[in-house]
């Protein structure tokens, strides 16, 4: 059995106990966990979207009658494409050969999308509560580093 070796954590000072970064390290991690809630809505809305067949992504409107009484709706337009954040989500194309319920033998192109966490939550999970000691203190699995590097990323990716 091989037991894997954790530099231990880096302890910061808080009147509440000991913590595995500063407070300005923590408010950029508390943005970028908002990030990460925004954009994992997102992608759920975004499966929801692309589970529907093309001629059911519409956007209707409810039709009344002179007394105002409902008695049917009307297709508006096409439902737009939800947006969806760069920083956790990847796309790709990808050649597969089972597509659509049907095998095809030279393989069809689609796109793949899939979402990762970055390591944001569980980060920000263990920088919110302290512990009583500074040996108590868990290492993050994002550095300070990547902290500020997925900051910048956020701060120049356009606003979804």
């Amino acid at each position: 059995m091989q037991t894997e070796i954790v530099a231990p954590a880096e302890a910061h000072r808080s009147r509440w106990g000991y913590h595995p970064c500063d407070y300005a390290t923590f408010l950029k991690l508390r943005q970028l966990h908002k990030a990460y809630q925004k954009a994992l809505r997102q992608y759920h809305e975004w499966l929801r979207w692309s589970r529907k067949a093309p001629q059911n992504r519409v956007l209707r409107r409810a039709v009344r009658d002179e007394q105002r009484r409902r008695v049917g709706t009307e297709v508006v337009g096409p439902r737009p494409e939800p947006p969806l954040d760069p920083t956790f989500v990847r796309r790709e194309m990808v050649k597969v050969t089972w597509h659509a319920g049907r095998y095809h033998k030279e393989g069809v192109e689609v796109e793949r999308v899939t979402f990762g966490t970055a390591g944001v939550p569980e980060s920000y999970r263990l920088a919110r509560f302290p512990a009583a000691t500074p040996g108590d203190v868990k290492a993050m699995p994002l550095s300070v580093q990547q902290i500020d590097a997925l900051a910048k990323q956020r701060e120049a990716a356009p606003a979804v």
